[in-house]
């Protein structure tokens, strides 16, 4: 090479070389200066994965609970089964006759836990990672949220076990699965919030403002209505806290507060918005046509929580019986929290959490002018007087700030005349509730623990007294002795106290993991799910009930529930619930708050009139005689095998005297109804009526709907045919979200399906695009001309394409900000280094 060129070469070398030593250099800097910080992490991680494998894994009793192996479970993971296969699940034709899928607010579509963990493993060990993911989650944000706000890694620490390991951890493990995915979410939020108002650059702050929308968005994909309502209220009002209250940065003009409020709120609710679209836009598409069309409740049962009086409030949050720990905030942290005004003062914001705990405990109470305030929202009463006390999902984040406040702040208030009189106060706090309480117990070991924590910090206060101070070694780390011995208190009560009182106790035993195992399962070995599988594949589609209706509850009456019995064996083998999800059968029944307004008017017909609670679609004793039935093709019913002895049955003697047994064993027999229609048949007379009236005239019975359907809207084009009896229509394809069939008549008719209406299907004859009418109220039917056609009805609603659409934009745009960000901080070392 010309020497010139070798320079160049040498220089480039040298360059890189310069390059990597910098970098080397700076990733020790960063090692040395944040080793605190991956130190505090790994002790987070430490503790939930203690936790985790006792109580999330290895006693996993809970996956039991009502609410999860009979909805949750059986809905994530269609959802992760449809997601291995690279498909959204739109719709769900399994339960209610068919029911929109993505559109339902519990579905878990967009839920990213739901997302992850359901399509990389088998539904039982998905809901506990479900689990696990969200006490991280909720841990480290609170870990990081507290770390940001100025305390040191203790009280940091304090701050994210007093979270974790309290009532929310509760909410993970045995109860209320819907509020733990909204809480996790709120300390996410206000991570970012505090990182968008200190960063320097645009980018920087972009990046914040795509972390909170992606908190935002979550809320409103795991919990949309009352939940995710509290939480952008939290959200909103912690930004508006640190912007036009208590800034972080110095105190600056009210123009520049407001414009900083204005312009943070455009970028994380923007944000919040496009990450949510994609599970936002349908499920308000959808819920215009539910039993909760606006997220109102005032046509369902009345089920609204009765309000706390304030001493059983304060009782129910120190109270660690067994059926109240999911409000047990623990005595070390009541403790810790009750002083954080008092010694943290303005620091770590605070009077904002303070604010936060009084006034979710507030709304908890009788009505109030807190109530009066907060009703003047559009459509807030109504979600929150139905169940009051699910705003406790809002409560955890204060609690856990203020008790880190506290461990933060008292070395250094310690020293003053009036601290040791403060350690004591929240003992003699408790100990007033305590006796004030009635039914609501406050037990001697929550007292004990208040007591270790306030003797702690009044030792310190004694200990940092000028005189004493004096005479003790300049050296004693009080802080790091109080942070630990406090994060151990914290730690201990509840949920150490419960690892350690478990630790020895079997999880799920032989016959209630065997249940579990069969309600997560996919198949049914010798029952009657193995032989309704065998006759779909053999065949057209069909649905099916499983049926022992008495006693069932009603919208006048309590009564039995199938999912209050899932782990009856007798009603384990009726395929009821969700079942038909996991075994890829059709049922008509199901339980979900969320249905179609018009299958509800359905299923109210059938049964006579008789409303249910707003959860329930089940046949009634009052409904087995319905010709409804027939429209909705019931082709099979699953029954005990035998009726209770001494109790006469009309109702299972009906179905036997009008079917024909098809399968029996010890447990069950599979009924065939005859009387079915098929799953889409073709019409030549149509009846123009309006959306009250079609169900009423079914009922009376002037129309046959074999041969007539009732349908809202102008009359498509119909003809008599030469030979009705050669009209033929065939499926060839059934898919969740695609249906196609070979139809064929020799006149102009209609093709009517036994698939429920619903907008957003759409229909094409031939490839070409035609109307999808509402028949016999709901049902769906498609105009058919003379001659042999291919059919397709295909499930595309506009909101679904276009959420999705602005959800990968937004997951674009905070790739290109990450990508900015690395390039930055790239460009910065370099620059500094070399």
């Amino acid at each position: 090479w010309p020497p010139r060129r070798m320079s160049v070469i040498s220089q480039a070398r040298r360059r890189v070389v310069a390059v990597r030593r910098a970098n080397a250099a700076t990733q020790g800097e960063w090692l040395t200066r944040h080793w605190r910080d991956v130190l505090g992490i790994a002790v987070i991680v430490a503790l939930t994965a203690l936790v985790s494998w006792n109580n999330v894994w290895r006693i996993d009793r809970w996956v039991a609970r009502v609410d999860i192996i009979t909805f949750y479970l059986p809905w994530y993971a269609h959802l992760g089964e449809a997601l291995r296969n690279f498909d959204i699940p739109g719709w769900n034709p399994h339960v209610f006759s068919g029911t929109p899928f993505a559109g339902d607010p519990q579905s878990g579509w967009a839920y990213l836990p739901a997302m992850i963990s359901f399509t990389l493993l088998p539904p039982i060990p998905a809901m506990k990672v479900f689990a696990v993911m969200h006490l991280v989650i909720g841990g480290l944000s609170t870990y990081g949220l507290a770390r940001v706000l100025g305390m040191g890694v203790l009280p940091a620490l304090v701050a994210g076990a007093a979270f974790e390991f309290g009532p929310f951890m509760t909410h993970n493990t045995s109860c209320c699965t819907i509020l733990a995915q909204i809480a996790p979410w709120i300390p996410l939020a206000m991570l970012g919030i505090e990182l968008g108002l200190r960063a320097r650059t645009w980018v920087g702050r972009g990046l914040a403002w795509w972390l909170t929308g992606l908190a935002i968005s979550q809320m409103l994909a795991g919990w949309i209505g009352q939940g995710a309502y509290n939480g952008l209220i939290a959200v909103g009002s912690y930004l508006a806290y640190r912007t036009l209250v208590s800034p972080p940065a110095e105190m600056q003009a009210w123009r520049d507060r407001v414009r900083k409020v204005v312009l943070h709120g455009a970028g994380i609710f923007g944000f919040g918005f496009v990450l949510g679209a994609a599970g936002v836009l349908i499920r308000l598409d959808v819920n215009s046509a539910t039993n909760l069309a606006g997220g109102a409740y005032d046509e369902v049962t009345e089920r609204a929580t009765p309000a706390w009086d304030v001493i059983g409030m304060l009782s129910r949050i120190l109270s660690a019986t067994n059926s109240n720990l999911k409000f047990y905030l623990g005595g070390a942290t009541f403790a810790l929290a009750l002083l954080a005004l008092l010694v943290a003062r303005r620091r770590f914001a605070v009077p904002y959490f303070a604010a936060l705990t009084a006034v979710v405990l507030t709304l908890t109470l009788k009505t109030t002018p807190v109530h009066r305030l907060f009703y003047l929202l559009p459509e807030y009463q109504s979600l929150h007087e139905h169940s009051a006390y699910r705003i406790v999902g809002l409560l955890w984040i204060g609690p856990a700030i203020l008790a880190g406040a506290t461990v933060a702040s008292w070395t250094q208030r310690a020293h003053r005349p009036w601290a040791i009189v403060a350690a004591v106060a929240p003992l003699l706090v408790m100990l007033s509730i305590r006796d004030a309480s009635g039914a609501v117990p406050v037990y001697d070991r929550t007292v004990w623990i208040a007591a270790m924590a306030s003797g702690l910090l009044a030792l310190v206060a004694v200990l940092s007294q000028p005189r004493l101070r004096q005479r003790l070694p300049t050296t004693m780390p009080f802080g790091t002795i109080v942070g630990v011995v406090l994060l151990a208190l914290v730690f201990w009560d509840p949920t150490g106290r419960y690892l350690v009182e478990t630790i020895d106790r079997p999880g799920a035993g032989p016959s209630l993991a065997a249940s579990m195992a069969r309600l997560a399962g996919t198949t049914d070995a010798s029952g009657a799910g193995e032989y309704l599988q065998a006759q779909a594949r053999t065949g057209q589609p069909f649905r099916y009930f499983g049926y022992d209706g008495v006693g069932l509850r009603t919208a006048d009456r309590e009564g039995l529930t199938y999912h209050g019995r899932r782990l009856d064996a007798d009603v384990e083998r009726l395929l009821v619930s969700a079942r038909a999800m996991r075994l890829g059968l059709q049922d008509i029944q199901g339980y979900n708050p969320i249905q179609l307004a018009r299958y509800v008017d359905v299923i109210q017909a059938i049964n006579g009139g008789v409303k249910q609670d707003y959860h329930d679609a089940n046949i009634l004793p009052s409904g087995v005689r319905s010709a409804l039935l027939d429209i909705l093709n019931v082709r099979y019913v699953v029954i005990p095998n035998a009726a209770p002895p001494g109790r006469p049955r009309p109702d299972l003697s009906y179905l036997l005297a009008t079917t024909r047994e098809v399968f029996r064993n010890e447990s069950v027999r599979v009924l065939e109804r005859p009387s079915a229609l098929p799953r889409a048949w073709i019409v030549h007379d149509a009846v123009e009526v309006d959306r009250d009236e079609s169900l009423d005239l079914l009922l009376l019975g002037g129309f046959d709907p074999r041969t007539t359907a009732l349908l809202e809207g102008d009359l498509p084009s119909l003809a008599e045919p030469v030979d009705a009896s050669r009209d033929t229509a065939t499926m060839t394809r059934y898919e969740d979200d695609t249906i196609r069939l070979d139809a064929q008549t020799d006149a102009d008719g209609l093709l009517v399906l036994s698939e429920v209406y619903a907008e957003g299907w759409r229909a094409y004859v031939d490839g070409e695009p035609v109307p999808v009418y509402v028949a016999n109220h709901v049902l769906r039917a498609v105009p058919l001309p003379a001659g042999a056609h291919v059919v397709e009805l295909r499930y595309e609603p506009t909101s679904l394409r276009i959420g999705l659409l602005m959800t990968a934009g937004g997951l674009v745009v905070g790739l290109l900000l990450l990508m900015l960000a690395g390039r930055e901080r790239w460009t910065s070392r370099r620059s500094g280094h070399v």
